[in-house]
């Protein structure tokens, strides 16, 4: 069954458009990664799809849903999580005052917020003796973390993740793919990455889309990335 689904959409920055009539499909459970050169439009589509960007024509569904004029908050509240590029955890807040926020976010009551939290702390051992720490103190890659942590604290039915991997050292990428993969084996999450990191993709997606100037123009299995040449043509090594 399609999840998310986009036809069609332009979207970009003033007059600079950079989508230039993505199409994509997501199935409920699927974990689909997008990769292309830098400047292709991957984190474009990620912020059009969570709503940070308006879309000048073309539409979005979500469960079933047409939420192309929904805004950011709304598509939250429905179960679409955000991770963005660079991370953009609350630097003054402690790690727990960081994971509460995207609890709240997502519109959760007080009994729900606790549990989320605490099943979600749980969940990420390495930030259990960091809670009272400042989120701006913590290493790039405890920020990661925390911001996909910060994000799943919402209870998403679907995570956009936005180069989840870049720049973090390769010891909490693995720790991230280890997550992703118990969610996976766990629940129906659904996820779709924009990535340039082929070794994470090709662990955790099922499906590739390559994004060329604003467009999906190719879908790749995972195993199609071991080749050198292949991968060469559509991603920056």
């Amino acid at each position: 069954m399609t999840f998310l689904s986009a036809q069609g959409l332009t979207s970009g920055y003033g007059r600079i458009r950079v989508l230039d009539g993505l199409s994509l499909e997501v199935e409920e459970g699927a974990f689909v990664g997008i990769l292309g050169h830098n400047g292709m439009g991957k984190t474009t589509a990620m912020r059009a799809l969570m709503g940070f960007l308006p879309a000048g024509k073309g539409s979005v569904h979500f469960g079933g849903r047409d939420i192309t004029r929904l805004k950011p908050f709304q598509r939250n509240r429905l179960g679409l999580g955000y991770v963005p590029q660079g991370r953009q955890i609350l630097p003054a807040l402690s790690v727990w005052e960081n994971l509460r926020a995207g609890a709240l976010a997502a519109g959760l009551s007080v009994q729900e917020e606790e549990r989320w939290v605490a099943e979600v702390v749980e969940f990420f051992p390495r930030l259990k003796p960091l809670l009272k720490r400042p989120g701006g103190a913590l290493s790039g890659g405890e920020q990661q973390l925390l911001a996909l942590a910060r994000c799943l604290c919402g209870g998403p039915r679907l995570l956009l993740l936005d180069e989840p991997t870049e720049g973090i050292q390769p010891s909490i990428v693995e720790e991230i793919a280890e997550r992703l993969l118990q969610l996976k084996a766990a629940s129906s999450l659904t996820v779709v990455a924009a990535e340039q990191n082929l070794g994470f993709i090709r662990t955790l997606a099922e499906r590739v889309l390559i994004l060329r100037r604003g467009r999906i123009l190719h879908r790749l299995e995972p195993a199609d990335l071991t080749d050198p040449a292949l991968a060469a043509e559509f991603v920056a090594m």
